[in-house]
């Protein structure tokens, strides 16, 4: 009995762990990707989608690049993940990648 409640224990600590760790968007510049979108769009055709929905999927790639500098391989795998998720266009899922990973170059 009291080996199963040390194990639920256990449990029940990593996962409380799990969800209170910090992602990668803690760290992820808002201001600073809604200035870069906003600055290049017209290079895209526009935004096409409002700032909101912008900063949500960009808080999401920035996630899944793991922060700021990712791979190219991993942007790669990102903008085709967005283009067919959220039915983007891949220059604009391109803009969404390149400001997640880089909003001020």
């Amino acid at each position: 009995m009291l080996k199963i409640r040390i194990a639920a224990l256990s449990a029940t600590t990593a996962a409380l762990a799990l969800l209170l760790a910090p992602t990668a968007s803690a760290e992820f510049d808002r201001a600073g990707y809604l200035r870069c979108m906003v600055s290049d769009s017209m290079s895209v055709g526009g935004l096409g989608i409002d700032s909101s929905t912008a900063a949500k999927m960009g808080a999401q790639a920035y996630d899944a690049l793991g922060g700021a500098s990712p791979s190219k391989a991993a942007q790669e795998q990102e903008i085709a993940a967005l283009t067919k998720q959220h039915g983007l266009s891949e220059p604009l899922a391109t803009l969404i990648v390149r400001c997640a990973g880089n909003p001020r170059g």
